[in-house]
């Protein structure tokens, strides 16, 4: 269920996904992608992912996600037990899982500019 506002704006049913999300999921992911043929080449695509800033740049500048939850057994609404993050091209686009204090809900920030001085 995605949730904006307390409005639903969109819903997966199980039956989307045949045999693979019969009663319950074992994870959950989030994030962005770039697709572009030059992608892994040299040079690298220009194309931005989120903002086109890093992650490491945080609120009002990069891309993120917050308020995310899970619905558990018991279908009540929590924060994902395990958060990480990954990026498989650093240089280039960037993930960061922000934990501003202990227990506090998970934000994700990712993006990146795609070619740049690091990324060529």
């Amino acid at each position: 269920l995605l949730r904006v506002n307390d409005i639903d704006l969109g819903y997966w049913p199980s039956s989307l996904f045949g045999d693979y999300l019969k009663s319950s999921a074992t994870f959950a992911q989030w994030g962005g992608e770039v697709y572009s043929p030059d992608v892994r080449k040299s040079p690298h695509t220009t194309t931005a992912m989120g903002s086109g800033s890093f992650a490491e740049d945080l609120f009002n500048v990069a891309c993120y996600i917050a308020h995310i939850r899970v619905m558990d057994f018991s279908y009540t609404w929590k924060y994902p037990q395990y958060v990480g993050t990954y990026s498989d091209e650093w240089n280039c686009y960037s993930a960061y899982h922000y934990v501003p204090g202990y227990m506090t809900e998970p934000t994700l920030f990712f993006g990146g500019p795609g070619q740049n001085p690091r990324c060529p």
